[in-house]
């Protein structure tokens, strides 16, 4: 899927600064960048699950 879109000049400038020095073209740090913040937010979404599984055996030890 291609997709055109508008940044601003510093985001631009830091993809281009970016995409250089890892020495891949700035389409494939665009996709590695949206995929690390999908990522990120699934996480986020599932600490909260986490949290409540640690909270739920806590207090069944504290029960025991």
């Amino acid at each position: 899927m291609k997709k055109t879109i508008e940044v601003p000049e510093d985001i631009h400038d830091w993809f281009l600064k970016t995409a250089r020095e890892m020495a891949m073209p700035t389409s494939a740090l665009m996709i590695f960048a949206l995929k690390n913040y999908m990522d990120q937010q699934k996480s986020l979404v599932n600490i909260d699950d986490v949290l409540k599984e640690l909270k739920d055996i806590k207090n069944r030890q504290n029960v025991k």
